[in-house]
């Protein structure tokens, strides 16, 4: 019993560290893609089984990860000015069922992909 209690508890640290990297990841991926590195970043949105959406961080000038007082993310906020025109994408953190964060290098070119699932 005591054994399951363990790695349980192990499963959950792992869990929550995993959570935390890939909230800090979020955070920066919009300067990532714009940095020396050059990474591709997608976000896709499942929003239903038939509907999916993709953005991805060059087209945007910025992105906002906000946070309530207790500094759980709330929401990201994607931002794109264009003159007076100004675009702007909200992913909400706190109603997604699962989140799928990988990273790969095809052709030795980074790349970020963030799928979100509601």
């Amino acid at each position: 019993m005591i054994k399951y209690g363990f790695v349980l508890g192990i499963l959950l640290t792992a869990s929550s560290l995993l959570s935390q990297d890939y909230i800090s990841e979020l955070e920066h991926s919009v300067e990532r893609s714009k940095g020396a590195s050059g990474a591709s970043i997608q976000y896709t949105l499942h929003l239903t089984p038939t509907f999916v959406k993709s953005y991805y961080a060059k087209n945007f000038d910025s992105g906002k990860l906000v946070k309530n007082e207790s500094g759980e993310a709330i929401y990201f906020e994607l931002t794109k000015t264009n003159g007076e025109e100004k675009e702007v994408v909200v992913i909400y953190l706190k109603s997604v069922t699962v989140v799928e964060f990988g990273v790969s290098y095809p052709k030795g070119n980074c790349h970020y992909n963030f799928d979100f699932f509601y």
